[in-house]
């Protein structure tokens, strides 16, 4: 018999969801092989204030013959905003009926603007980089209920009568907030109490107000003058009664403990200038400022859509180093994104202070990478002698940090590496033979994490710390194998589509903000690909359509765009990354590779043409599929009358350019094996990549496709500049944004952008997940699977897994004196399945499959050639 599990709404697990109708997901356990769901049934009850869930009717939705368990439609009447509900589903399949689910909680949150009663509250503005405190009581009877839902301009921290309302940090988090502004929402039901209560909030500049970019010093207040919080708390009595409490006028505003608080620069906390009690009820706040009082931003609303940022995880010091100039160093053992957590005990009014780098530089921190941040957290002793003490404002990526400590108040034992990002679940697994590359794939785990808070970044310590969309598109597949980014790619790419210029043009980071001199209103080759290539990547993984519906405009709009410029022969000045850390170019001009910008443009338009075009398909749009066909024509007609010879050379002669023209299919079949010949041909030449990260995110797969798998192992084991092992040789716990951020002697490389924590490089994972592991999706969301591992590079053992929309999925595989290998499909699915040197396709369901076939079948690598400078051939 079935069992339903892990039901859930949208793409949060338990909660609050932002919209009327939440498409309901589910997973399925059971033995039976080959299972495949053949009828769902779907039932939903209201759940009142203080209910108990069984205390109201069940009301049953019709009975629906369908496979359909992933993002299935709402079957019931619309949400009204604050509806809680529960659902639960049956299925039917071929060993019968399951029982009915755990019932699911579904809440919805205040779905419509005018259902927003609190104001804008605006502490008088005293400075850059300061925190407000802000607070207000009330009194309050016993409740069955309350929730609490709060937004602000800056980033926020609640509580009521003294704790936390949650465990989010950074609230609201980073949007569009032009466009978009997200709320929270709380069930504090347990936390109000009878009689007097107080509200109290913490309020800072965070990505609203506060300095963002590196040029010219940064700029602030890029979407607000002024910061200011919104507050609604929703009271619920035993007799019905609904009590409301907001931010308005009767609200106070004072300052404390946190002095200043900057994401670039640190945090500075006093602890003697904290007002005791200023969060409790009681306290005197008469010589406080009143607020100003606005209305609600102008922007939508919205609900929560992914996972919070919180702390996710903690981390002892590995070492205690001495630095050469007698500095007193802590060493993690491993670069995180995060802040660190002290426990001082000692003379009142020490001061501690702690200064952050991601690697050393002859034994001291390099702070160099680090350019116009300060990162640097202070604290001072109270009058206690006693402090546990963290930031709460501020983080960034860090492995080593250094402890100022003049007073000897830091108990060293409690000095602890806090982790702070979105809280995605991890859904991917690869091990192997070879410790490096576990090392290697263990590196982008933690870079990808590390640079997700609630936007893809990179660069989190140095002056930027911004969604830069190329780099995200060229990880998205990788990142989406390893963690579970539905919620996250739908929120970002939402706000790519909303900040898309008229012209078609996406900003080179999103959420936008200005970018001088870097580019502004016209198409750059690359990163305007992210258009199309992040959402392609997350329907892929997730097979969400109503995604790809959404983004489907965005998609076409930059197709046209692109595919005009290109068509006009690039008319446009300005700058343009093209093969961008191509490490060829000079240090500090990464875009200046082997390979020009207009050719990598132009490949770039044939593959944003074909994706748009395929997203077209998908969704039923034929007038956009007519229009996609015919550019994704016109454009491969241009580049083969412009950038390609009768025999099949391209313009540049470079790694990236064969690299890019294959794997988009920009050469005509004729002229596509001369080509690949070329790219063979340099490839040996050069013994090494020469190739940024546009061409290295194509060429393992292109040398795959055309049946030199062996050169893509020797170029996975390589271990010199540039290379994959290069970093994890020297030491590296993440990905770096150069392949040679720290040069061979262990010095700094010269180059200006050094980031040592930059997933972009990360994206060789989703090669190991598909070829090395052989585990990847034939159809979108996994419902169908392709698993094809192609061994080599004397790997003897491969176990890859990932935790599909449907269930786990593993793919498990032995070297010996035979090939074994062993593969689990999550049921309602089926595989492909493809054995080394074997074309054949068996088509598997459900369940555990074992296949074998003798070792000699499995292809080596018989090439003996040169490699290197001295290959002629």
């Amino acid at each position: 018999m079935p069992a339903v599990t892990r039901l859930r709404a949208e793409h949060v697990t338990d909660g609050v969801v932002g919209v009327r109708t939440p498409r309901l997901s589910w997973q399925v356990v059971t033995t039976h092989p080959g299972w495949v769901q053949t009828a769902c049934q779907l039932r939903v009850r209201p759940v009142g204030p203080g209910d108990g869930s069984a205390a109201r009717c069940w009301r049953e939705a019709a009975r629906v013959e369908s496979a359909d368990q992933v993002l299935v439609a709402w079957p019931f009447d619309p949400l009204a905003p604050r509806d809680r509900v529960e659902v639960a589903v049956r299925v039917w399949g071929p060993d019968g009926a399951s029982e009915w689910s755990d019932p699911l909680g579904v809440e919805a949150g205040l779905l419509e603007r005018d259902e927003w009663s609190a104001r804008l509250v605006q502490p008088p503005r005293t400075g850059d980089d300061r925190c407000a405190y802000l607070r207000r009581e009330f009194d309050a009877e016993e409740v069955v209920s309350a929730r609490l839902y709060a937004t602000a301009q800056g980033v926020y921290e609640c509580r009521l009568n003294g704790v936390p309302v949650g465990p989010d940090r950074l609230a609201p988090g980073w949007t569009s907030y032009r466009h978009r502004l997200r709320y929270q929402v709380h069930d504090v039901t347990t936390l109000v109490r009878a009689g007097a209560n107080a509200l109290a909030v913490r309020l800072a500049d965070g990505w609203c107000a506060g300095r963002l970019g590196w040029w010219r010093g940064g700029l602030r207040h890029l979407y607000a003058d002024r910061t200011g919080v919104v507050v609604q708390l929703e009271l619920t009595y035993a007799d019905g009664t609904v009590r409301t409490v907001t931010t308005d006028g009767a609200w106070r505003a004072g300052r404390g403990g946190i002095a200043a608080t900057s994401f670039y620069d640190g945090e500075t906390y006093v602890a003697d200038d904290e007002p005791e009690g200023w969060e409790l009820p009681g306290f005197d706040d008469a010589a406080w400022a009143p607020v100003d009082v606005a209305d609600l931003p102008d922007t939508e609303l919205v609900g929560p859509q992914l996972p919070s940022i919180r702390v996710t995880g903690s981390m002892a010091v590995r070492a205690w180093l001495t630095s050469p100039s007698g500095a007193t160093i802590a060493d993690f053992g491993q670069v995180l994104t995060g802040h660190v957590r002290l426990r001082l005990r000692g003379s009142p009014g020490s001061v501690v202070t702690l200064r952050f780098a991601e690697v050393l530089d002859a034994g001291e921190l390099a702070r160099r990478p680090q350019r116009t941040a300060a990162n640097t957290d202070r604290v001072a002793l109270g009058a206690s002698g006693e402090l546990d003490w963290e930031p709460t404002f501020t983080v960034r990526s860090f492995r080593y940090a250094e402890v100022d400590d003049p007073g000897g108040v830091v108990v060293r034992d409690e000095v602890v590496g806090r982790t702070v990002r979105n809280d995605l679940a991890r859904t991917g697994w690869f091990e192997c033979s070879d410790p490096e590359l576990d090392r290697l794939h263990e590196n982008a785990v933690w870079g990808i994490a590390d640079n997700m808070l609630d936007v893809p970044t990179d660069c989190m310590l140095r002056d930027e710390r911004l969604g830069w969309i190329g780099d995200a598109a060229h990880v998205a597949r990788a990142a989406g194998y390893l963690y579970d980014m539905a919620g996250f790619h739908d929120s970002w790419l939402a706000d790519l589509a909303l900040d898309q210029r008229p012209n078609g043009s996406p900003t080179m980071v999103v959420p936008a903000i200005d970018l001088e001199p870097f580019p502004g209103d016209y198409p750059v080759a690359v990163f305007g690909d992210a258009a199309c290539m992040a959402p392609a990547a997350a329907y892929e993984r997730y097979g969400d359509l109503a995604l790809l519906r959404r983004q489907l405009p965005s998609m076409a709009a930059w197709a046209r765009c692109v595919g005009a410029e290109t068509l006009a022969g690039f008319p446009t000045p300005g700058f343009q990354f093209g093969d961008w850390l191509d490490p060829t170019a000079p240090p500090d001009n990464p875009e200046n590779g082997l390979t020009e910008y207009d050719v990598v443009m132009a490949l770039g338009a044939v593959r944003s043409a074909a994706l748009a075009l395929d997203a077209a398909r998908a969704v039923g749009d034929e007038a956009v599929e007519r229009e996609m066909d015919a550019l994704h024509a016109d454009l491969l007609a241009y580049v083969d009358r412009v950038y390609v010879t009768a025999d099949g050379l391209v313009a540049g002669d470079s790694q990236t350019a064969y690299a890019l023209a294959l794997h988009v299919g920009a050469l005509p079949p004729a002229k596509r094996q001369a080509a690949f010949a070329r790219l063979v041909l340099l490839l040996r030449r050069r013994g090494r990549l020469q190739a940024g990260y546009p061409g290295t995110y194509a060429l393992m797969d292109v040398l795959v496709d055309g049946g030199r798998a062996d050169l893509a192992y020797r170029l996975l084991d390589h271990a010199g500049v540039p290379s994959w092992r290069y970093a994890v040789r020297l030491g590296a716990t993440t990905f770096w944004e150069r392949w040679d951020s720290l040069l061979a002697d262990g010095s700094l490389n010269p180059g200006d952008m050094l980031s040592f924590n930059h997933p972009v490089f990360a994206s060789i994972t989703d090669w190991l997940h598909r070829v090395v592991g052989g585990l990847a999706p034939a159809a979108p969301g996994y419902r169908r699977l392709r698993v094809a591992p192609l061994p080599g590079g004397g790997l003897t053992w491969v176990r890859t897994a990932h935790e599909t929309p449907y269930g786990r999925a593993e793919v498990a595989w032995r070297l010996t004196d035979e090939f074994r290998l062993d593969v689990l499909v999550p049921p309602g699915t089926s595989a492909d399945v493809v054995l080394p040197g074997d074309d054949a396709v068996r088509t598997v369901g459900s369940g555990a499959h074992t296949f074998t076939c003798p070792a000699a079948q499995v292809p080596v690598d018989t090439d003996t050639g040169p490699w290197g400078a001295h290959a002629h051939v």
